[in-house]
């Protein structure tokens, strides 16, 4: 199967298994590939993508509620979701993330003062994990400290991951 073929038949699994509403084919991508991928999840199509920096972590919060808004709510906001995709069209990838990353916190009953604190500390980009409720800063080794410290104080676990740009591939034993 080709790599187009493998992440169409798990996003189109995830849809009918109602683990996903969309399918997450941009979360498929970005595991299978690596770096920044632009993505249509409606088409299942990828636009674009190429390398993140190097030297760069994720910092991801998982809150210990799981308390979600309504998803439903997320058309309030189309104009601000069309931007996005338009600065990440553009390459403008951080403030695609950003910019999302407000939109859908204000309308998921999330912290978008969490996410503009992330930015003071030295964030490239900070925004909600899918529809939530997770939080992902993605900082240099410099400001990591200073975005962990941002999350210390709030009730829930913190993981880091390192920027990754190789595409998956398999070990046979």
């Amino acid at each position: 199967m080709s790599d187009e073929e493998i992440l169409k038949l798990g996003a189109k699994t995830s849809i009918q298994t109602k683990v996903s509403i969309t399918g997450a084919y941009d979360d498929a991508c970005a595991c299978h590939f690596g770096g920044f991928n632009v993505t249509d999840n409606l088409k299942m199509k990828l636009i674009h993508r190429e390398l993140a920096p190097k030297d760069l972590e994720a910092i991801i919060f998982l809150p210990k509620s799981r308390k979600r808004g309504n998803l439903k709510r997320l058309k309030e906001f189309n104009n601000a979701f069309e931007k996005s995709w338009e600065l990440a069209e553009s390459s403008d990838y951080w403030n695609a993330a950003i910019l999302n990353g407000i939109a859908t916190t204000s309308i998921l009953n999330s912290e978008p003062k969490l996410i503009m604190g992330l930015m003071e500390k030295g964030a490239y980009c900070a925004t909600i994990s899918g529809n939530g409720p997770s939080i992902i800063a993605i900082t240099d080794k410099k400001h990591k400290t200073k975005i962990m410290k941002e999350f210390s104080g709030l009730e829930g676990k913190i993981m880091i991951a390192n920027i990754n740009n190789k595409k998956a591939f398999v070990h046979e034993l």
